[in-house]
């Protein structure tokens, strides 16, 4: 995987997010993912223990080669440590071997991960400066929505599988503009888009991972985090309170699965 860049991967569940993740990174010598769902253990080292322990075993990887898979607690609020810790862990992994590491996030539309509004103080570092690292960063999510805006907004390349819910292409048309939601609600199952912002291009490709198609852009830029946000981040702040236990933002993901089952 190319240095410094983050990669968004959206959509329908079971129709190709973690085999794209297995698929392109399979390669990566220093990898390490924050495995929701348990999704990658059968090309990963999965380290079934405790967070303190995880972030032991990754500090002392040195320069080494390493595919480490952390699964997550099932606790929203461990969760969200987790979260945190791993981020930076990665960061200081990349840094201080001076070697690019690659951190997945899986299921990055889950609270503990980020809301619209509001990124995890972890992701939200590596935003910021995990090119110093470097770290290069991945996300996965069903529901753009209730992915941060800060986050999808700094993604240098989005991969967006079929959707259908109606609210799911609102955030995607939202985000990346109508032609992107259009194309996405016509794709077949492990079919996908290659969207590249900066090079205003959307590209459709099949599912042997061929490219089939391509055209401009019309919606070239993803909604910015407004001069009060920035402000926030530059001093430290959230861009509001962090969810915590069961208060916070309702859990919109849940909510789209009941709706699409």
């Amino acid at each position: 995987m190319s240095t410094n860049l983050i990669v968004g991967v959206t959509g329908k569940r079971g129709h190709g997010k973690s085999e794209w993740v297995r698929r392109h990174l399979i390669s990566d010598n220093r990898l390490l993912i924050a495995d929701a769902l348990g999704e990658h253990r059968d090309w990963t080292t999965s380290l079934d223990c405790d967070l303190p322990e995880q972030l032991s075993i990754i500090a002392a990887q040195g320069k080494n080669a390493f595919r480490l898979a952390c699964p997550l607690p099932i606790d929203d609020e461990e969760k969200l440590i987790a979260i945190d810790y791993l981020c930076r862990a990665a960061y200081l992994a990349a840094r201080f071997a001076e070697a690019p590491v690659t951190l997945v996030i899986e299921e990055c539309d889950h609270r503990a991960a980020s809301t619209a509004n509001w990124t995890n103080p972890g992701l939200n570092l590596l935003i910021q400066y995990g090119r110093h690292g470097p770290v290069n960063v991945v996300w996965t999510a069903r529901y753009m929505g209730a992915v941060s805006r800060r986050l999808t907004s700094e993604t240098d390349i989005h991969i967006l599988f079929a959707v259908h819910e109606p609210r799911w292409l609102e955030a995607i048309a939202d985000r990346l503009g109508e032609q992107a939601a259009e194309e996405a609600s016509k794709l077949k199952r492990y079919h996908y888009l290659k969207i590249i912002p900066a090079q205003s291009l959307i590209i459709g490709v099949n599912a042997d991972g061929k490219e089939t198609w391509r055209q401009t852009l019309g919606f070239v830029e993803t909604a910015q985090p407004s001069s009060e946000e920035r402000l926030e981040d530059e001093t430290g702040e959230s861009e509001e309170t962090q969810p915590n236990g069961k208060e916070g933002l309702e859990d919109e993901t849940s909510e789209s699965e009941e709706t699409e089952s």
